[in-house]
């Protein structure tokens, strides 16, 4: 009898890892998830552009640190978008990466420059963070 118990939960569990991660139960239109999940991957691809941009041009007194800081954020802001990335994956759909076509969506401004002040400017990219940089004002 225990044999057959576990030869059946076994089998059960075999039919829930084909579903995937979309349940009887997930309640949620799922290519409306994918979609907004795609505007947070867009999203964070801007910030880690953008922190790049700044850990790479920053100069001045504190630019070593400063580029560090900017270096880590880039880190975590792509932890992000992977973890977007993957659930997307998750979902049956295909993440997009393409900066013209994953760009668009983006809740980002690429905001770069004020008066000569690097400035990021975006709810989703934390705090504002000011220092000097050589890059230019276009976006």
């Amino acid at each position: 009898m225990f044999l057959r118990d576990v030869k059946t939960l076994r089998a059960q569990a075999k039919l829930h890892l084909e579903n995937g991660a979309v349940t009887e139960d997930y309640g949620l239109d799922v290519a409306q998830s994918i979609a907004l999940l795609q505007t947070i991957v867009a999203t964070e691809l801007v910030c880690v552009l953008r922190y790049t941009l700044h850990a790479v041009t920053v100069v001045g007194i504190t630019s070593e640190s400063a580029s560090a800081t900017f270096r880590e954020y880039a880190k975590v802001e792509t932890e992000h978008m992977m973890m977007a990335a993957e659930r997307i994956d998750q979902l049956g759909g295909t993440p997009n990466f393409d900066p013209e076509g994953a760009v668009a969506p983006s809740c980002g401004r690429w905001l770069s420059f004020i008066n000569g002040i690097a400035c990021t400017l975006h709810a989703g990219c934390g705090a504002p963070i000011a220092g000097t940089s050589t890059a230019s004002q276009s976006s």
